[in-house]
């Protein structure tokens, strides 16, 4: 919780609310193997520009998370209903970043379990801005 800027905590519980949505998770193999069959074919990167030009997953479209992340100009030619990887550096980001597109129309969402540093540790193919 610190990690995201929730720092006082007076308390936890492991009920979800109701109404409340598990969000799915991949690790970086089974998307390098859901990119390659053509199950997941659209991939947004929230990292900041500077990072994702260091590299990123090939065919991962750039657009930053912030409060505005579902209006992105980036994301108009996006199809909602397809499923949608989210990734950042490790995984936190993206996370939030799901909410943001959640609120914004997109139906099928997973966010990539451990981020870039994952998918580059792998030594799976980068492609660089």
């Amino acid at each position: 919780l610190a990690r995201v800027g929730l720092e006082r905590v007076i308390g936890v519980t492991t009920a979800l609310p109701a109404g409340a949505r598990r969000l799915p998770q991949v690790s970086v193999r089974e998307l390098a193997e859901r990119l390659a069959s053509g199950a997941i074919a659209q991939v947004i990167d929230v990292r900041r520009p500077a990072e994702y030009a260091t590299g990123h997953v090939p065919r991962a479209v750039a657009a930053e998370l912030g409060p505005s992340l579902g209006a992105n100009p980036a994301l108009g030619s996006f199809d909602r209903e397809q499923t949608t990887a989210v990734i950042c550096a490790g995984g936190y980001r993206s996370s939030a970043a799901c909410g943001l597109l959640r609120d914004a129309g997109f139906v099928k969402l997973v966010n990539v379990a451990g981020g870039t540093r994952a998918w580059l540790a792998s030594d799976l193919p980068i492609e660089r801005a």
